[in-house]
Parts: structure tokens; sequence; C-alpha cells
């Protein structure tokens, strides 16, 4: 229990800003013994710094708690779940004034923001298919409208998707996103 409390105070800590990671990306920790006991840590920031994204994600044998917020500056989602299973009290909600950005600049790439609530940002996402990609979470509009989210990246255009009405699975896309950075430094100093 005592870890709980820690990891507890810890997110809580990174998330207000009391405690600065060093750097963006991803931490994540599995550990497990011979009684099949585990638990799964991940702590992510974003690279880029727009949208603004954190997640956070613990997962034990008997307790699973994780925080996201994305655009903190607009729409500024937060989602916070806890359970014995993923997703069994999920809560998100909306406390910005404005929506999301569908475009956003930094230092050396531009940012796509698609809404699939919007039926016209689900025609424009299905074009982005056309020419290959660098990175992406998933091979078609179908497979990504499925999984809930999707992250591509081609050149120095980075393209995000989800849809409002359920923005939670955008921080699998975002996490997916996040590692394929830390494997590939020189495309982060890039697009920042």
């Amino acid at each position: 229990m005592t870890s709980k409390l820690a990891f507890a105070i810890l997110t809580v800590s990174v998330w207000w800003g009391f405690i600065s990671p060093a750097h963006a990306g991803c931490v994540d920790r599995i550990t497990s013994n011979i009684a099949n006991n585990f638990t799964s840590a991940i702590m992510c920031s974003n690279t880029l710094s727009s949208p603004s994204y954190q997640i956070s994600y613990y997962e034990s044998s008997d307790v699973a708690f994780s925080m996201f917020s994305f655009d903190k500056l607009n729409a500024g989602w937060i989602c916070i779940n806890y359970g014995e299973i993923e997703g069994e009290n999920l809560k998100c909600t909306s406390s910005g004034l404005r929506r999301t950005p569908s475009e956003v600049k930094n230092g050396g790439s531009k940012v796509q923001i698609f809404d699939w609530k919007i039926v016209s940002d689900l025609k424009k996402f299905s074009a982005i298919f056309d020419d290959k990609m660098e990175f992406q979470t998933a091979k078609s509009t179908e497979q990504a409208v499925k999984e809930g989210c999707f992250v591509g990246l081609r050149d120095d255009e980075i393209y995000m998707a989800y849809n409002s009405d359920a923005i939670y699975p955008l921080s699998n896309c975002l996490f997916a996103f996040e590692k394929f950075l830390g494997s590939n430094p020189k495309v982060g100093l890039k697009l920042r």
C-alpha cells in the first residue's frame, strides 16, 4: 500500500507542476515476481511544445489508476481512471472555453489535429493516408477510428486524430508516439 501512495503523490506532484521532469518523453517500468504479482507504471510528457499533454498510468495485480490531460490551453481535457480494471471508472471532462485548434505550430513542425466528431474533419483525415508516413499508429482510417485515435508523422507534419466524445484512447496513440520519439531522438529534435 505504501508504494501505491508514493506513486499517487509523485503523480500528482508532477501533474500539477510541483516536480518538473528534466525532459519530455516517457518513463515506463514493469515489475513482477514468482507469485505473478506485477506493477506497471508509465509517466509521459509531450516532447513538442504544442499541443500539451501528459499521461500517467499505474497498474498492479489489484488496481489500475491513470490520468491523461490534453490541450490545457484551449479545450483543457482531463481524464481520470481508477478501479480494478482499466476504464472501469473513467471520467473525462473539458474545462476549456475553446475547442482544440485544428492546427498548431512548433519550432520545426506543424501539427494537424482532427476531431472525428466533426464530419468535415473525418473527411480531411482520410486524405492523409495517400502518402507514406515515417510513423503511424494505424494503417487506415477504418483502423484508426476502430482504435479510437491516431498519431502519424510525415516529414515535418504530425497528425493527431480522436473523437472528442471519447478522447481517452488518444493517450495510447500519444504514448506510442513518445516511445517512437524516444527511440529516434534526432527526429524529436527536428520537430521541436
